[in-house]
Parts: structure tokens; C-alpha cells; sequence
């Protein structure tokens, strides 16, 4: 989460759906962490400063859903209602394979409590860990990232990552006109092959099923370039 009272906005991150990057976007505009801005603090002052104004760590807010967000507005009686609420989302079969290339890269497999035999191969990665995390704090799809329990939708706009500036700019422009947003910031990304090449057919239906909201809502596919 990223918000600021000034502009009247929130951001909430669906994690590896490009939010590190749509953050850095509008980092200027962002209420700041302390006494600087977010993307020049560390984590020690971002997890400081989200203690300090919330009483919660880093890792507890960073991915939190709409509806946690609101809960802490709801708490510090800010008005949920009045921001402007944005979020991401991707092609499912990428995004999985994004986090895995970004996990494997900086060997995060320890910090996440992954078992050795979890990251052997991408395919025991998808078999093994995807499920185990559904309804854990690491809220999969983009239906529990942006609803309540009770179906509501909490967020104002979803842009698609494969068509950030296309899907942004208008929400830019009507909301934000004075904002100088750079639409090719890019943060986290990681270096992999087409994601089409790390699945077979039990791994593709496995993230299908997983993220049936995503790929009935916005149309995704699965494109093989093999």
C-alpha cells in the first residue's frame, strides 16, 4: 500500500502485477515514509514508520488487501471512501513465472519458508506452493485482493500490466492532470525466457484454476510462443 491525503489516492499492490513500479511512479506524490520518500528509505524505515503510523510491519501492509486497507483508514478515521483506489493485475501464467524468476534470483526461498524440495524446478514450485498459500496472507488472485468478504468491490480501478500506460493515463489525466507520471519506470523486474516455455499441461491448468477470476475478467490467455 501506497497512499497519499494530499491527492487523495491510494495504491494497493498486487504483488508481481508491476505495483514496485507503478509505486515509483507516483512516489512524489506519496505521503512520505517519515521524513523521505519511499523508494529512498530502507526497509528498516519503512517497517519503523508503518509501526509507528499503524501499529503493523512492513510485510503485513506492503500486499495488503482492499479490505485491510480500509480496515486501517476505518481505524485512523481517514475516509476510505473519498481516495481514489488503484490496483494491478497480469497474465496469470506470467506472473507466476515472474515470481519465481525473482524468488530463484535472489535466493528469497529462505525468507518465504519454502522447503527445499518447493523450488527443485519450476514445477514443483507451481505444484507444491501455489495452493499451500491460498487463503494465507499471500492473497493470490485479484478478486480477494479487491473485494470484501461480503463480494464488494473496494477499488476504484484495475490497469493491466501488459497495458499499464494505455489503461493509466486516463485515470491520470481525469484525476491527476498536474501529476508527471513516467510510464516506463520499471522496478523488481526479473530476466527469464517467454513464460509459455517453463509450463506443461498439468502446471498451466494448475495456475489456470487458480487464477479463473483473473483470466475470465480480463480476458487472459495463455500464448505459446514454443
Amino acid at each position: 500500500m501506497r497512499y497519499s491525503h494530499e491527492h487523495k489516492f491510494i495504491l494497493v499492490n498486487n504483488w508481481k502485477c508491476g505495483c514496485s513500479s507503478i509505486c515509483a511512479m507516483f512516489d512524489e506524490y506519496c505521503t512520505p515514509c517519515g521524513d523521505r520518500p519511499w523508494t529512498h528509505s530502507t526497509f528498516d524505515q519503512r517497517n519503523n514508520f508503518l509501526t509507528e503510523e499503524f501499529g503493523l510491519k512492513y510485510w503485513q501492509v506492503v500486499h495488503a488487501r482492499a479490505k485491510q486497507i480500509k480496515d486501517i483508514f476505518d481505524k485512523k478515521d481517514w475516509e476510505y471512501d473519498k481516495y481514489i483506489k488503484i490496483t494491478s493485475t497480469r497474465n496469470p501464467w506470467a506472473r507466476i513465472v515472474s515470481l519465481y524468476s525473482f524468488l530463484s534470483a535472489r535466493n528469497r526461498w529462505p525468507a518465504w519458508n519454502i522447503p527445499d524440495d518447493h523450488m527443485e524446478t519450476f514445477d514443483a514450485f507451481v505444484q507444491k506452493c501455489i495452493h499451500r498459500w491460498m487463503g494465507g496472507p499471500h492473497r493470490w488472485n485479484t478478486y480477494e485482493m479487491n473485494h470484501d468478504d461480503d463480494g464488494k468491490l473496494l477499488v476504484d480501478y484495475v490497469v493491466r500490466l501488459e497495458h499499464l500506460e494505455k489503461d493509466l493515463r486516463p485515470i491520470i489525466n481525469k484525476h491527476f492532470p498536474t501529476f508527471n507520471i513516467d510510464y516506463n519506470t520499471k522496478i523488481n523486474t526479473s530476466e527469464h525466457k517467454h513464460y509459455s516455455t517453463y509450463y506443461n499441461n498439468d502446471t498451466k491448468s494448475i495456475v489456470g484454476e487458480v487464477f479463473a477470476y483473473d483470466i475470465e475478467t480480463w480476458r487472459y490467455k495463455f500464448e505459446d510462443v514454443k
